[in-house]
């Protein structure tokens, strides 16, 4: 067998991943890196006599593998295609995982070809409703309006203090608060379900079959039903037309309404239960509910514009700034849109990037 071109010598912790993969018996002479994803987890292929499975090196003191096959099984017993897990080690933070191959929904379902991009997108969007519908969240963090906020204050702190090097006053900070109370409420004021959090296009696989399969679930939590909505229509990776986004934005509510109507439990984002969805009785207005998705988008890459650029500062992950044009446009879309967002708009209207709306 053809030794791996990715030996790491001096590489403990992949000395350590190989140590642990020979006790199971396997030969590791095959294993080959795979693309690392914005955390700290790497991955690599190893070719088996059976076929290929994916190794996981996830440090312990910055990843938690505990909650990772915590949320894999409550998703395998949704009836959802996730990761089977061959084997694990937590005290290490290491898996050997089913290998769901490399193609992942970007690769395939492109806007220079939505026809093709449709059917796979309905797959999404059919295993989301899903998921949100018989995932049970017991257990798992909730999105609290603290938590929230501590997502929307990446943006002060890294896009505009640390990339654009740009100081709010004390009246802008506090105009930036009122807009960060507004997507907040929103948020709270939605129905609870179990929150993938990371549910884009990078994050789903397609299989042989063209089925979806689901990977990098690990920060899953109870929060807001437009959040994952969000990710998949308004994707910080690629664009959308709104005539691409509308129908399955509708397919969504249909669903909504559908559970209230079975329903009689209580709006909440501060407890659990055994059902995954909690809805009001009172049925939701469309532009209630577009309003949800509107502002939970804002609220999302908001936080994905400090994200990105810690990233590059903290992390050397450079890539990620290619793709701050795109959630800049994206929030630009919903500050024109909602006036009591023109602070916000006024304050990016600074940035040329933001005033051209160029995406690239």
């Amino acid at each position: 067998m053809t030794k791996s071109p990715y030996n790491f010598v001096s590489d403990e912790r992949f000395q350590q991943l190989r140590s642990w993969l020979i006790t199971h018996g396997y030969n590791t002479d095959s294993l080959t890196p795979l693309s690392a994803d914005a955390g700290f987890r790497r991955y690599f292929r190893l070719q088996t006599d059976s076929g290929t499975l994916v190794a996981v090196d996830a440090p312990p003191e910055y990843e938690d593998t505990k909650t990772f096959l915590n949320v894999a099984r409550r998703l395998s017993m949704t009836g959802l295609n996730t990761p089977d897990i061959h084997c694990y080690n937590l005290e290490k933070g290491f898996m050997l995982l089913s290998d769901l191959g490399s193609v992942h929904l970007q690769d395939i379902a492109t806007p220079g070809n939505i026809e093709l991009a449709k059917p796979l997108y309905a797959d999404a969007l059919h295993s989301l409703i899903k998921m949100q519908g018989n995932t049970t969240t017991d257990g798992l963090p909730v999105y609290s309006a603290q938590f929230l906020r501590q997502e929307l204050d990446l943006f002060p702190e890294w896009y505009l203090q640390k990339h654009l090097q740009y100081n709010c006053c004390a009246d802008t900070s506090s105009q930036l608060q009122s807009c960060f109370d507004l997507c907040i409420d929103s948020a709270q004021e939605q129905p609870s379900v179990f929150v993938h959090r990371d549910y884009h296009c990078r994050n789903l696989m397609i299989q042989s079959n063209n089925d979806i399969a689901i990977i990098d679930f690990q920060g899953a939590m109870a929060g807001p039903i437009t959040y994952d909505l969000v990710s998949l229509l308004r994707d910080a990776y690629v664009e959308w037309p709104e005539t691409f986004i509308e129908p399955m934005l509708k397919e969504h509510y249909q669903s909504l309404q559908t559970t209230q109507k079975k329903t009689s439990l209580t709006t909440t984002v501060s407890g659990s239960t055994t059902s995954a969805l909690h809805a009001n009785n009172a049925k939701t207005s469309m532009a209630t509910y577009r309003r949800w998705f509107d502002l939970m988008g804002l609220q999302r890459h908001l936080k994905i514009l400090g994200i990105f650029c810690r990233l590059h500062y903290r992390d050397g992950k450079s890539h990620y700034l290619d793709n701050i044009p795109l959630v800049l446009k994206h929030i630009k879309t919903v500050c024109l849109n909602y006036p009591e967002f023109s602070a916000l708009h006024d304050l990016l209207m600074q940035n040329p990037q933001y005033a051209t709306g160029k995406t690239r």
